[in-house]
């Protein structure tokens, strides 16, 4: 048996596999991110209890697993141990054959595998960079049977858009701040309350906000959200305009990144559905098993090549 966990900087899944099959998951609400405030062993030992947890529930032991392979933020400098990215372009068989093992005894015996992430440079300088996208896009290749160029847009904290080539490669990616910036906003400004991820989309909205932030600025967009609140605008408008906004500042970078490659727009449901409105008839939503269960997926396919 092994398990294939996925660290993001909030939280974290684990999988109980046995070959291909997936016993049991497990979610902790935890990630690479606690260690800025309650420091690594904090996060070694809310590690070790989910592990433990998800073992007993399924009468396995922890210690004898045969691999703990990881991908995300586990192997950042905030995570379990800072491993140091790969240059692109990059496949699946040059990820499984440049994966770190370690030992983390504080957390459990079992070897740990962790999935290296990428980096774009110029010259010497690196210019972008990413964790565990690298694995959802292998997942993603596989679910959908890509084999031609292809972009793929992954709605998260910070979006990615990524270009695969016929042959599976990541050739080129690029990274904006939007889920970050629309969780700032809505946490931890003056439109708290106005605004919220629950909500409705307001179709014309969406379209709204990107068009008055195309005309005017982000800035202004954002501010203006206000502004529709005290001419009595609802929550759901609110926050589409918002959300149109800021996601539109993404579209041309996706445009121009796309050319004549097909588009898939993973993400949770409103993030794809809002993603796709703006970029057009070219996108296509990825099923929800899909982009749900494409890190697994990846990390899955990359322990078999090890």
């Amino acid at each position: 048996m092994h398990i294939i966990m996925d660290m993001g900087t909030s939280n974290t899944r684990l999988f109980l596999c046995d070959g291909d099959m997936v016993i049991a998951s497990k979610k902790g609400a935890f990630g690479a991110g606690v260690t800025k405030k309650s420091g690594r062993d904090f996060l070694t030992a809310s590690l070790k209890a989910l592990i433990f947890e998800l073992c007993s529930e399924n009468k396995a032991d922890a210690d004898l697993l045969d691999a703990i392979i990881v991908s995300g933020m586990a192997g950042s400098e905030i995570g379990l141990l800072d491993v140091p990215h790969m240059n692109i372009p990059t496949g699946i068989g040059e990820l499984a054959e440049n994966v770190v093992k370690a030992d983390i005894s504080e957390v459990c015996s079992a070897p740990f595998i962790f999935v290296r992430g990428l980096k774009k440079t110029e010259g010497e300088d690196v210019c972008d960079m990413m964790r565990g996208e690298e694995t959802e896009t292998v997942g993603i290749i596989l679910a959908q049977g890509l084999q031609a160029d292809s972009l793929l847009v992954l709605p998260g904290t910070h979006n990615k858009v990524i270009c695969v080539n016929a042959r599976g490669e990541i050739t080129d990616f690029a990274t904006t701040f939007s889920g970050e910036l629309l969780s700032g906003i809505m946490q931890h400004s003056i439109l708290s309350g106005q605004v919220s991820y629950d909500f409705e989309i307001v179709e014309k909205e969406i379209f709204r906000g990107a068009e008055y932030s195309k005309e005017n600025g982000l800035n202004a967009a954002i501010f203006h959200v206000r502004v529709d609140g005290k001419n009595g605008k609802n929550k759901d408008e609110l926050t589409s305009f918002l959300f149109g906004a800021v996601i539109g500042e993404d579209i041309p970078l996706i445009t121009r990144m796309a050319k004549d490659k097909n588009i898939y727009v993973g993400g949770r449901e409103n993030l794809k559905k809002i993603y796709s409105m703006l970029i057009g008839d070219a996108a296509v939503p990825l099923e929800a098993s899909v982009a749900d269960d494409a890190v697994r997926r990846g990390l899955s396919a990359i322990y078999k090549l090890i």
